[in-house]
């Protein structure tokens, strides 16, 4: 999963949820990636448990919740764009949530990877109200007011590092937040 030329790119990372959100199922991606992730545990572990328990952010595990509602009840997929960066890697992605008999499969497909100087302020990720906020969609801080690339906001000096990794707490920016609460309302899909 390290390789990041553009002519290839990992195969779609694929779970599976049952009505009550309980994890059913996953694809040897998922494993390969939660090991990539340093997960090791989390590759069949998963399978049993709820969705909701991988879901820190209030705001996003509700509008999860109401996607998945959505999608049980009207028979249609709904897509939406996502990061999901590494400490060396920018990973734009795309979700697809649709339903296969009486589950919902989400998955969840590379649309490009590229390098980025290894960062580790990625290495924490608490709930911790010192904590900066970082959008789980596109991966934006918050520092002083403002949402922006996380590079771009150090090298703006809103947010500086220091010896230890800071602390991130993952949640929704406005613009994200705006956009799932469409797409769960059903417009877009």
């Amino acid at each position: 999963m390290t390789d990041t030329r553009s002519d290839w790119l990992p195969q779609p990372v694929i779970y599976r949820v049952n009505g009550d959100g309980v994890i059913t199922r996953v694809n040897e991606a998922w494993r390969l990636f939660a090991v990539d992730n340093g997960e090791d545990d989390l590759g069949d572990g998963a399978v049993g448990k709820r969705l909701w328990d991988y879901l820190t952010d209030p705001t996003l595990a509700r509008i999860y919740h109401d996607l998945l509602r959505l999608v049980s009840a009207s028979g249609r997929a709904v897509t939406f764009a996502y990061r999901c960066d590494s400490p060396v890697e920018k990973r734009h992605m795309e979700m697809t949530i649709r339903p296969i008999g009486d589950e919902v499969e989400f998955e969840n497909r590379f649309v490009s990877i590229e390098p980025q100087t290894p960062r580790a302020f990625f290495d924490r990720m608490v709930k911790d109200p010192e904590a900066v906020p970082i959008c789980s969609i596109c991966q934006r801080l918050k520092a002083e007011g403002m949402w922006a690339d996380a590079l771009e906001t150090f090298d703006a000096g809103r947010l500086r590092l220091e010896d230890s990794p800071m602390a991130l707490a993952p949640t929704l920016c406005p613009e994200c937040k705006r956009t799932l609460e469409g797409k769960a309302a059903g417009a877009g899909c």
